[in-house]
């Protein structure tokens, strides 16, 4: 049964996983997400009450295997972002903050995979341009925080099987380093971002018929705590699921999903959609048995 398990596990592609693509594989999704919020939170840590917040992203998310158990992946967002204060609309358009990493894991047909990820945030704005518009720059949304994040994180997780259902559990657990290297802020801002930890649960269920994927579900919940509560270094607890379901057989699926900000420090709590169109190639429909 466990073999059944990792045969539906392979043609799942949930970013960030410890299943590591073999060497030539790789899983790529255009995806498109909306935020809003009432609670508009500037990037100094400052509240201001009475603000709707509004924000579109979208994003380019792709992960390739490179053999020996090594994967590199990375995500450029476009951002449009609106807020509201006093019936007067802030806009900020751009690109935002891209993530590049590299993972290190066991074989994806291992009986528990387990990977360490290491990704960089790099900003690819200038928050200065708002902020030289004077006391009303603060009231743009920023398209980032402006400066160059490290994350550390290690990953486990495997198949379950109970009865007919059959699908996963993974989690992750690791460091963020929230360095003063203000890349995407010419201003440089004299403040300081504390580091922290990051931590997500996931659970999942991937339905089939005859023996074919049909797609996945999951839901899952992800932590973001600073060591020091400062004011400033955004903290958030999110919940989240979502799904996909195959369209064809080459690969193609379409996932949508949904997540709520529970709790937050120096961030904005809100709800966020998204929906995506994702590929996954294989080098061959009998291989695929990672997760990506």
């Amino acid at each position: 049964m466990l073999q059944c398990v990792w045969g539906l596990l392979g043609g799942l592609a949930v970013a960030g996983t410890p299943w590591i693509h073999p060497r030539g594989e790789a899983y790529t999704k255009l995806s498109e997400q909306r935020f809003t919020s009432r609670d508009f939170v500037a990037p100094d840590g400052t509240r201001q009450a009475g603000a709707q917040y509004v924000g579109w992203m979208t994003a380019l998310y792709a992960e390739v295997g490179v053999g020996h158990g090594v994967q590199l992946m990375a995500s450029v967002p476009w951002i449009g972002s609106r807020n509201v204060v006093e019936d007067a609309a802030f806009i900020q358009r751009g690109v935002g903050d891209a993530v590049v990493g590299v993972s290190f894991g066991r074989a994806p047909h291992a009986r528990v995979p387990v990977a360490v990820t290491t990704r960089i945030k790099v900003p690819l704005y200038d928050n200065a341009e708002v902020l030289a518009l004077g006391p009303a720059g603060g009231r743009f949304p920023a398209l980032g925080d402006g400066q160059v994040d490290v994350d550390v994180v290690g990953s486990v997780g495997t198949g379950i099987a109970l009865g007919p259902l059959q699908g996963w559990w993974l989690a992750d657990a690791g460091l963020r380093h929230r360095s003063e290297w203000w890349l995407g802020d010419a201003s440089t801002p004299d403040r300081r971002l504390g580091d922290g930890v990051i931590a997500r649960a996931q659970l999942g269920w991937a339905p089939a018929a005859h023996g074919r994927s049909l797609g996945w579900l999951f839901v899952e919940s992800a932590l973001v705590k600073a060591f020091r509560t400062d004011g400033v270094t955004r903290q958030t607890w999110d919940v989240a699921g979502g799904g996909a379901v195959r369209i064809g057989h080459r690969g193609w699926a379409l996932e949508l999903g949904g997540s709520a900000t529970v709790w937050a420090e120096a961030a904005a709590p809100g709800w966020a959609s998204s929906a995506g169109i994702s590929w996954q190639r294989a080098r061959g429909s009998a291989r695929v048995r990672s997760g990506g």
